[in-house]
């Protein structure tokens, strides 16, 4: 009886031993079946990041065509004509040619009376050109972009002519060794916010957010914080402007845009043509080196550069530009 007692305990205790060990085991294969499913998930994400990277560009241009076609235009090509950099401009000058420069067509008419009634109710902090020196700026936005950047320092050193480089703090973290060429090839770097993002449609906070992030960002890459902005679509409120006007910041847009956003319009004859009749003293210049596929911008810039050289003006960067102003 004791036999068969123990005999029953021990048949007892190998099928529990067996049921455990068959249970650990779908356990295991579970978790490593759902592990392995992770890892997919992990690896397709990162594969859809790289494409998103890769894109970007072209997001960030879909994005601010779709913005920015509602508020700037290609206004019609007229005969009037500069004259030489050592004339005298006059208002009324100076009107047409922010007028042809950056308005869009009339019913957006408010964007450029905006930005115009801005720069002239906030001098000290918001800024559309320089002064009426024969000195202009050939500023970037949108970058450091390792497909287009490259080239432009390429033809700007090739020149020996200094640039400002608006960057968004996001591409600087794809592309930090871009930026540190920016600032040791001696050109400006400046801050275009962290994600590109509409400065009047978000809060104080949320702007304060954005320039403060790509202000860290580009700090722990070449040592400075920028004091120069240029919001993204040249958009900002008054009220932001009046709660930066203590913040030793300068927000600047720009008084000649070459349209070369626009896809429509950004073949390098046109946006030269363009360049030379709106050419003004104290111009800042509006191109882009990241948001989209900048091969025209690159292919222009020697002809823009030569021109406005041959033109009498000197190139500076945005910062010395105001400082005439």
């Amino acid at each position: 009886m004791n036999k068969n007692k123990i005999i029953l305990v021990f048949i007892i205790f190998t099928i529990t031993i067996f049921i455990a060990a068959t249970t650990t085991y779908f356990i295991q294969a579970y978790r490593f079946q759902r592990f392995q499913e992770a890892e997919k998930n992990v690896y397709n994400s990162s594969l859809s990041n790289e494409a998103v990277d890769s894109s970007n560009d072209t997001a960030i241009e879909k994005e601010d065509n779709k913005e920015t076609e509602t508020i700037e235009k290609e206004m019609s090509d007229n005969n009037k004509s500069n004259g030489s950099a050592d004339e005298v401009m006059t208002s009324s000058d100076e009107d047409e040619i922010l007028e042809e420069a950056i308005m869009p067509e009339d019913r957006e008419n408010e964007f450029v009376d905006r930005v115009r009634r801005q720069a002239e109710e906030f001098p000290d902090i918001f800024y559309l050109q320089g002064g009426f020196k024969p000195k202009v700026a050939i500023s970037f936005d949108d970058g450091p972009n390792p497909h287009h950047t490259p080239g432009i320092l390429e033809v700007l050193n090739h020149y020996n002519v200094p640039a400002t480089f608006f960057v968004l703090g996001s591409q600087v973290e794809y592309h930090p060794e871009i930026l540190r060429d920016i600032h040791h090839n001696g050109h400006e770097v400046a801050n275009h916010s962290y994600t590109h993002a509409n400065f009047a449609s978000i809060t104080i906070e949320q702007v304060t957010q954005e320039i403060e992030r790509t202000n860290d960002i580009i700090e722990r890459q070449i040592g400075y914080r920028p004091e120069i902005i240029r919001p993204p679509y040249g958009s900002i409120n008054d009220s932001q402007l009046d709660y930066f006007s203590d913040k030793n910041y300068k927000f600047v847009n720009w008084s000649l845009d070459t349209m070369d956003w626009n896809e429509d319009v950004n073949d390098p004859e046109i946006m030269a043509s363009r360049v030379k009749r709106l050419l003004h003293p104290g111009a800042i210049i509006l191109l882009h080196d990241g948001g989209g596929d900048r091969t025209n911008t690159v292919k222009v810039l020697p002809d823009l550069i030569e021109y406005i050289e041959e033109f009498g003006y000197e190139l500076v960067t945005v910062s010395e530009l105001l400082q005439d102003d």
